[in-house]
């Protein structure tokens, strides 16, 4: 059996854009609820493909070929507009999985997946996800649960984008990801301006000045490199849509 199906992917969660809702804390990874034996299953029915950083999974518009199980590394999956402007919907760590929302094949891809680094995942063809939810119940069930995360999560995604501005929708996002860290009010350093953007719909300019507005009002502290939330009552008011003092 390979190594990559013995631990537990639960250290790792998601990145999209939501309100701090229970319901969206919890995630499901797909290969910690399969014992040994139906993990051995799910590893010969499938393929194990790699992908290095910058390359697609699948295409906006292409055929639907499946859906892939993330074993390491982070994919974004994203929706490019006909006039290019691209919008990221969420970034699946390890034990997510990519190329719904048809996960038993047919149709065609509606957003588009890139590797963020080198990547290996499990690609199951449409007709050998439906085979293995009929000869795997515990699959079917993961399957089911992934599914209503994601749809949760996008649906979260639907309602910060259409009730919030760009300001409250980036201090949203800065409290998310400083949960992440030690000592919750360190943002990670690999998560780029241009990425902010691509999550809250905005443009990399006005997320910079943005950044640099909330430094000079001591909302946020900036160490070399290294931001960090000074003020997180601050985010959350404005965050909701409340008012501030700044």
């Amino acid at each position: 059996m390979s190594r990559r199906f013995s631990g537990s992917s639960a250290a790792y969660r998601a990145m999209a854009l939501y309100e701090t809702i229970p319901d969206l804390q919890g995630e499901p990874y797909i290969l910690d609820v399969l014992n040994p034996s139906e993990k051995s299953i799910l590893l010969r029915a499938g393929k194990l493909i790699t992908f290095k950083s910058g390359d697609t999974l699948f295409r906006q518009g292409d055929p639907h070929g499946g859906i892939f199980i993330i074993l390491s590394g982070h994919v974004r999956t994203y929706y490019a507009a006909p006039n290019g402007r691209e919008i990221t919907l969420a970034k699946w760590p390890a034990g997510h999985f990519v190329g719904g929302p048809d996960i038993l094949g047919g149709g065609q891809h509606i957003w588009s997946g890139e590797a963020l680094e080198p990547v290996e995942v499990l690609h199951l063809p449409g007709q050998v996800a439906r085979d293995l939810t009929l000869q795997c119940p515990a699959f079917a069930l993961a399957l089911v649960h992934a599914l209503a995360h994601k749809g949760r999560c996008y649906s979260a995604l639907l309602q910060m984008l259409a009730t919030r501005s760009a300001i409250e929708r980036l201090a949203q996002v800065l409290l998310n990801l400083a949960e992440r860290s030690v000592d919750g009010r360190s943002l990670p350093l690999h998560v780029s301006h241009e990425e902010l953007a691509m999550l809250i719909g905005s443009t990399r300019q006005w997320v910079t000045a943005s950044i640099s507005r909330f430094c000079k009002q001591g909302v946020l502290g900036r160490e070399g490199k290294q931001v960090t939330i000074l003020l997180p009552v601050v985010l959350k008011r404005l965050g909701m849509g409340g008012e501030t003092d700044l």
